[in-house]
């Protein structure tokens, strides 16, 4: 309902402007002048749809993807929704302020309150997995990257732990049934601001996991949550039996994405 009321009044603006100009009551102007409304329609949508649910999903053209509605991302919504108007309006000679002017004023607005949320939605400490001291030892091997894909076990490759994978945007996938894993206890940490992280455990081995995620999705052997704030903890013994006696010990950090260990 919200949504077609959101389109139903942008094309009432839209035709109203146009008869408007055709009545000489302001200035012509071309149809590309119009191009804020490709902005407008989806900023008011992240404003306003959703309302009482606490995911939207936008559908994009290869995939869809799952958007938390807090009152950050409305915020952002507004200030989109704003800008894209005064464009708009400076386009058909309504206003002399478009979308930079409002924008000098208003961005800075908006830092502070998605600043202002952040603190307040800090709550408790940062999570720690409990075997972070191992990954701390001179020994562990690092892994990380900024923006991209980081993935293992494409092909048979022998793990060395203690192995920390740290990723600031982007997808991470660590397949451990084509990995030689040593006698004993491994240890795993994977990391990662926004994107997903995919862990593939084999069956020979006792596993424990940790995983950790501050909006999205995880799903650890099985068990699922979604939502905020979430901190799953499993353990599985091992599903048959191998040569040796092994554990593996995982702990998975997002703040943004979805989680799998499975």
């Amino acid at each position: 309902m919200a949504e077609r009321l959101i389109w139903g009044l942008v094309l009432v603006v839209v035709g109203l402007l146009l008869l408007a100009a055709n009545f000489g009551y302001i200035p012509p102007f071309s149809v590309w002048d119009l191009w804020p409304v490709l902005v407008l329609v989806p900023a008011l949508r992240l404003t306003f749809a959703g309302i009482g649910r606490a995911w939207m999903t936008l559908e994009g053209r290869r995939r869809s993807f799952r958007v938390p509605v807090r009152f950050g991302v409305r915020l952002v919504g507004l200030w989109l929704a704003a800008g894209a108007t005064a464009e708009l309006l400076s386009n058909v000679g309504l206003s002399r302020y478009g979308w930079g002017a409002v924008a000098s004023w208003t961005l800075p607005l908006l830092l502070v309150a998605l600043g202002l949320e952040v603190i307040a939605r800090s709550g408790g400490a940062t999570p720690r997995w409990s075997h972070g001291r191992v990954l701390r030892e001179p020994s562990a091997r690092k892994v990380s990257g900024f923006v991209g894909d980081l993935r293992f076990g494409a092909r048979p490759w022998t793990f060395r732990s203690p192995m920390r994978i740290e990723l600031w945007a982007g997808d991470v996938d660590v397949d451990l049934t084509t990995a030689g894993l040593p006698t004993g206890d491994s240890y795993l940490s994977v990391r990662v601001w926004a994107g997903e992280i995919s862990v593939r455990v084999p069956d020979d081995v006792e596993v424990h996991v940790e995983a950790y995620c501050s909006v999205g999705k995880v799903n650890v052997l099985g068990v699922t949550r979604e939502g905020y704030d979430l901190a799953v903890k499993e353990s599985r013994p091992a599903l048959r039996p191998g040569d040796a006696e092994r554990r593996l010990f995982i702990g998975v950090q997002a703040t943004m994405g979805d989680v799998c260990v499975r």
